[in-house]
């Protein structure tokens, strides 16, 4: 459970936080449409073609990260309710409040995915 919240999280971060800022960006080739070229702070420093499995974990690597967090809720979720333990000294506002908070991200995150596509 740990593990996957944790490095679902980490993975967001790493991916959100430059993408927001600008240090990483993308664009296509002049000459080629089809082949993508990665920008570190402006510099280009790797191309890709669209299509290949390499893209494919570039462009849904948010989703990655949701669905390893979504994994890591449920089980966090699983062990609130089966655990006698756990159910005798949790709390709604630090127990449930940010497992529901990292729910809510995720989901909508993979909604956004699914509207795009579709």
């Amino acid at each position: 459970m740990h593990q996957l919240l944790f490095w679902g999280c980490i993975l967001a971060a790493l991916i959100t936080f430059p993408l927001v800022f600008g240090w990483i960006s993308f664009q296509t080739l002049p000459t080629d449409q089809q082949t993508y070229v990665v920008l570190i702070y402006g510099f280009p420093t790797q191309t890709f073609r669209l299509h290949t499995l390499f893209a494919g974990l570039v462009f849904h690597a948010l989703d990655i990260a949701a669905v390893l967090v979504l994994g890591g809720v449920a089980l966090s979720l699983w062990r609130r309710f089966r655990d006698r333990g756990a159910q005798a000294v949790q709390s709604f506002a630090l127990d449930f409040l940010p497992i529901i908070l990292l729910f809510a991200i995720s989901v909508t995150g993979l909604a956004l995915t699914v509207s795009q596509s579709g």
